[in-house]
C-alpha cells in the first residue's frame, strides 16, 4: 500500500524475497506459493505448488537469565537511562564512542557439551546490562547484567505457515525445540 492505495507491481525478471525466516514463508504463502493443501484451506489461489515453503524451520533455543547487581558501575544500565542515554547518543554520533559503540555481549564463550564432538555446540554470552523488555530494549533502573545460552547447531526442525489469508495475522509457528 502507498498513500492508502493498493498497488500492483510487475517484474520481468527474478524477485529475491528477503523478509526473514518468519515473514518470508508467510509472504510466499499469501502470494499463492506454497503447499496447495495449506493455501486452499485459507482460499488462496495456488500459483505455484511448492510444499517445502515454511518447512524445515530451525531456530536457536535460548535461555536468558538476568541479575540485579550491587555495584552501579559494574553495569551499563545507568548509561542507558535518563539524561545519560542522550549523552551516550551524542558520544556515539560525534565520536563513535560510548555505550552505543559497544557490542551487546562483551564476553562470549563457545563450548562443547561432549568431548567427542569436533566443534563447539553451545554459546554463552555475558551482557553487562539488563532490560525490562527485550522488544523495547529499555534498561532496568537498577544495575544489572544478563547471560544467554544458545544451542549453535540445532537438530530439531519445525514449520511456519499462515494462519489466515489476513496478512496482519501472525503465522502458526511450530518450533519443535529439543
Amino acid at each position: 500500500k502507498k498513500n492508502n492505495k493498493l498497488l500492483k507491481v510487475y517484474c520481468n525478471r527474478e524477485v529475491i524475497l528477503s523478509a526473514g525466516a518468519i515473514s518470508s514463508p508467510q509472504i510466499l504463502e499469501l502470494s499463492g506459493i506454497g503447499n496447495k493443501d495449506i493455501l486452499s484451506k485459507y482460499e488462496i489461489k495456488v500459483k505455484h505448488n511448492l510444499p517445502a515453503v515454511g518447512e524445515h524451520f530451525q531456530d536457536h533455543f535460548m535461555a536468558r537469565l538476568q541479575w540485579k547487581l550491587k555495584l552501579k558501575k559494574a553495569s551499563y544500565n545507568h548509561l542507558g537511562r535518563g539524561l545519560n542515554k542522550y549523552s551516550e547518543m551524542a558520544k556515539y554520533i560525534f565520536k563513535k564512542k560510548g555505550l552505543f559503540s559497544m557490542p551487546a555481549a562483551s564476553i562470549i564463550a563457545f563450548l562443547k557439551t561432549k568431548e567427542y564432538i569436533e566443534n563447539p555446540d553451545i554459546q554463552i554470552q555475558f551482557i553487562p546490562f539488563s532490560v525490562v523488555s527485550l522488544k523495547k530494549r529499555v534498561f532496568h533502573d537498577f544495575p544489572g547484567m544478563a547471560a544467554a545460552c544458545y544451542q549453535l547447531r540445532p537438530n530439531s526442525m519445525g514449520s511456519i505457515h499462515i494462519s489466515s489469508s489476513d496478512p496482519y495475522k501472525q503465522p502458526n509457528i511450530k518450533f519443535n525445540f529439543l
